[in-house]
């Protein structure tokens, strides 16, 4: 076996591992709600209130809600996002296939597939962070009950503030404005407000998929240059302020918490503009939910996690670096920034 196929097979390996830790992790986080007083406390603590968030701002709605409720609310949002990770872009199966076989440099691969590389690279520079003498501190708050459910809460506010109503806006307002001045697409010819109504949703929910519906230049088609500069501009922007709140804000972060979260505010809007919102909240839900209740769960799970991250992480830096470099790299009449051929899409592709 060549050695690329070699890794790619051990990626893909690990990959789906870390992705059963996830699973587990998910079934955890509502099962510590029975085996533990998480639950009652939850139930009988006072009413909340509702956030909204957005445009990069969290405000508190006059409505108030129990907090077991609201937390149930926000495992069936994950429990969405986990259904549609594991059937988009053909699939987990197909994707960690691709992985093996060492293909997703010219195919947009499932995110379950590639999403433990990722997390887990990017976890190993936040480690090298905090080794270099960057403090980033801790969490204040010790009630395990308010922890769990500001962290599960956080990673969809969160994301409604800063990825879904600020990108993905901006992604509709571009699609819209093309599809009207373009006057050259299925949808741009449709007045009917359905279709309106649609090329919204996916702007905010699957914004490459609109992007694609309207003509515009997609990661799918066009690669890295499918992400528009004001995309770009925009992205960088949020993640910024996405660090600097977490240390203007309190709750025991220290200035190192600013970079380390800046980048996983940057990683996480990559993979919103690539795969959809359902990709942002689940890597939002793997730094704040995921970790913790690895932390709550028996120690065996914790252990295990830890060598996943430590193998998956080196195997992702790797991978990672080389499909990013024939992504940008012209091959066979590819565009200049791979992927695909220019002009043929993911559909296409694959068929």
């Amino acid at each position: 076996m060549a050695p690329r196929a070699s890794v790619g097979t051990l990626a893909a390996a690990t990959s789906a591992l870390t992705v059963a830790t996830y699973l587990i992790a998910f079934v955890f986080s509502i099962s510590v709600l029975f085996s533990t007083s998480i639950g009652l406390d939850l139930f009988h603590s006072p009413p909340v209130s509702l956030i909204l968030g957005v445009f990069l701002y969290e405000t508190r709605l006059p409505l108030q809600a129990n907090s077991l409720t609201v937390y149930f609310g926000t495992v069936l949002v994950f429990l969405t996002c986990f259904v549609l990770a594991f059937r988009e872009d053909g699939g987990i199966v197909s994707g960690l296939r691709k992985l093996a076989e060492g293909k997703i440099a010219r195919q947009v691969p499932n995110w379950f597939a590639i999403m433990p590389l990722v997390s887990s690279s990017l976890l190993l520079l936040v480690t090298l962070e905090n080794s270099v003498g960057l403090p980033t501190g801790s969490l204040l708050e010790d009630r395990p009950y308010v922890r769990l459910y500001s962290l599960a809460y956080a990673s969809v506010v969160e994301e409604a503030a800063f990825r879904i109503s600020v990108l993905g806006l901006l992604v509709a307002a571009r699609a819209s404005w093309h599809s009207y001045v373009s006057g050259g697409t299925a949808l741009a010819a449709s007045t009917t407000i359905n279709r309106r109504v649609r090329l919204v949703f996916l702007g905010l929910l699957f914004p490459d998929q609109a992007k694609l519906e309207t003509g515009l230049q997609s990661f799918r088609v066009n690669g890295w240059s499918g992400i528009h500069w004001s995309e770009w501009a925009m992205l960088c922007a949020t993640s910024i302020w996405f660090g600097l709140l977490h240390l203007l804000g309190g709750g025991g972060w220290q200035v190192g918490k600013v970079a380390s979260a800046s980048l996983q505010g940057f990683a996480i809007g990559i993979a919103f503009m690539v795969y959809g919102a359902y990709a942002s909240i689940l890597f939002h839900w793997y730094f704040d939910v995921y970790f913790y209740v690895t932390f709550l769960a028996p120690a065996v799970l914790g252990n295990i996690v830890s060598l996943l991250i430590w193998i998956t992480g080196i195997l992702g830096f790797w991978i990672l670096a080389r499909a990013f470099l024939e992504m940008t790299r012209p091959q066979n009449g590819a565009s200049r920034n791979g992927l695909y051929p220019a002009g043929q899409s993911s559909i296409s592709a694959e068929a």
